[in-house]
């Protein structure tokens, strides 16, 4: 139609730092935002942090060698799922309905309603 194609790149966890690089700046410096904002997310940063340290990153490398397939290729893919647990979880979840795949990923993550605290008034 207006002559743009779309690759998306899907990559399980990555092997990049992120995680404890933000741990770091955190403990460092506290969270960003406001108090309110602070009690209200803290307890959900801790637990996808908590269930995220239990997964075991991949290299970077296939990633790479994916995005820069989706850039060169003459036609291109229009998804490229990256790494082994990707495979796996995209199998799984995009034959989910919608609020099924989000509760799926929500109790992965152990994220429930308690974990976003409302500060009382």
């Amino acid at each position: 139609m207006q002559g743009v194609t779309v690759s998306y790149v899907e990559p399980g966890a990555l092997d990049t730092g992120f995680f404890a690089r933000s741990a770091g700046v955190r403990a460092e410096r506290g969270y960003a935002g406001d108090p309110t904002t602070t009690a209200i997310y803290s307890e959900a940063v801790h637990r996808v942090g908590s269930a995220l340290s239990t997964t075991k990153p991949a290299a970077l490398a296939p990633v790479v060698r994916a995005v820069e397939r989706a850039l060169t290729t003459r036609s291109p893919a229009p998804r490229y799922v990256v790494g082994r647990e990707a495979k796996m979880i995209s199998g799984i979840v995009r034959r989910l309905p919608t609020g099924a795949r989000d509760r799926a990923i929500l109790r992965a993550l152990h994220l429930d309603a308690a974990a976003f605290t409302t500060p009382s008034s």
